[in-house]
């Protein structure tokens, strides 16, 4: 298992080599599975992550898509800031506020 914290810090050519270095017999036991995560903020509608793991349906990939209105930790503050945005910065309200 690989785990990426702010993913969109690595390039494409990055995570290809760790995904070819995640290898080995897992048929001894079938509960066991190769995984990447990745977790981050979107950053741009045009990065590599959104085109090689959203844009697509594959079997080996599975995706969640979270926003701030499924945080349980933000305040009332931080929600109306981002009403607020929402009529201010459309285009970053829909990279940081919709799904």
């Amino acid at each position: 298992w690989i785990w990426i914290e702010e993913a969109t810090e690595l390039y494409e050519a990055d995570v290809d080599i760790l995904d070819d270095r995640l290898r080995g017999d897992l048929s001894f036991n079938p509960n066991l599975y190769y995984q990447m995560t990745f977790s981050f903020n979107p950053v741009s509608a045009t990065h590599w992550i959104k085109s090689k793991y959203f844009d697509i349906q594959h079997p080996d990939v599975f995706t969640h898509q979270s926003n701030y209105l499924q945080n349980r930790f933000i305040d009332e503050a931080y929600h109306r800031r981002m009403l607020m945005r929402k009529e201010r910065d459309p285009e970053g309200y829909r990279v940081y506020g919709s799904t």
